[in-house]
């Protein structure tokens, strides 16, 4: 149904006789934003400004329809090679752990093709294993890898996180270990699970330590904040990924003044920078729509 110039397409999606599923999606040559990293933060912030102006515009186009993608991140961003001197078109891709709010106008329509899974998982085609609980399966760069705990964010009888605070800022790896264990040593089933956690931690924001199930658009829009900073600056604007500041309880600290920073960088009037800056609120509510930041993005005259 999304059919927008900066959306990979999707022309065609099916199972098989076998009950394999398989998806026909649109062929993008180029280069994803994660291998443009030498791009950002350039003295020319044309390019990166461009870039933001099309990934707002598909952030608003999912909001509209009720999706949130829930994985914002420059690996997940296609950059379509360009003729000579043309600024690429960028294509979000990989909606593997999107959503529907519940009052999608999408929904509906899915409803048949969510009844056909159900029934080729009845029919032993497809595993419905649960996961273990409190595993985790990640790789060793929150900046690339997708993180999936399927066992839940863990916390006692008071809301306070188990485990200790360590390990690699970078990874959360030592932090992550640690969630299986409570302060106490009471065993797993004494402790409350309280939602999964899905996403690439560097990106998610902070109310999404409490369980990624319920995102709302809002949630997007922190990861766009995220990619807008480090795009036009070349730099990440936490100290650690918020996510994980808030899962052990503390203070989320900016490097600097994010508006200071923001504003210091030319083509970016007073308005569009405390909205890029309002993206990273801590407050879901205080972060501006997708919507608004096109709108803001559209409005700059780029010299020739």
């Amino acid at each position: 149904r999304l059919k927008h110039p900066n959306l990979m397409s999707i022309s065609d999606i099916d199972i098989t006789g076998t009950g394999v599923l398989f998806i026909v999606m649109e062929l993008v040559i180029g280069l994803s934003l994660g291998q443009m990293r030498h791009m950002f933060g350039s003295a020319n912030p044309r390019w990166g400004l461009h870039i933001l102006r099309q990934l707002a515009a598909a952030l608003s186009v999912l909001h509209a329809e009720g999706i949130v993608h829930r994985d914002l991140k420059p690996d997940n961003l296609l950059a379509v090679r360009p003729e000579a001197d043309e600024l690429p078109t960028v294509k979000l891709a990989d909606f593997g752990i999107s959503i529907l709010l519940d009052d999608s106008p999408t929904t509906p329509g899915l409803l048949p093709a969510l009844h056909l899974l159900e029934s080729v998982a009845g029919q032993g085609g497809l595993t419905t294993e649960k996961p273990a609980p409190a595993s985790l399966s990640a790789r060793t760069d929150v900046n690339a890898a997708t993180i999936d705990m399927p066992g839940r964010a863990l916390f006692d009888a008071a809301g306070t996180l188990p485990g200790q605070p360590g390990g690699n800022p970078r990874t959360g790896e030592e932090h992550v270990k640690t969630q299986t264990l409570s302060r106490d040593s009471r065993p797993y089933g004494e402790i409350t699970q309280v939602g999964t956690i899905v996403g690439t931690p560097l990106y998610m924001a902070p109310e999404l330590a409490y369980g990624s199930k319920h995102a709302q658009p809002a949630a997007d829009i922190f990861s766009f904040g995220i990619l807008a900073f480090e795009i036009l600056t070349g730099q990440l604007p936490f100290d650690r990924p918020a996510i994980l500041s808030t899962m052990l309880r503390e203070e989320v600290k900016p490097r600097a003044s994010l508006l200071s920073l923001l504003s210091h960088l030319s083509h970016l009037d007073a308005p569009l920078a405390e909205a890029l800056a309002r993206c990273l609120s801590m407050a879901p509510e205080q972060r501006p729509t997708a919507q608004e930041i096109v709108t803001l993005l559209e409005a700059i005259d780029f010299p020739p």
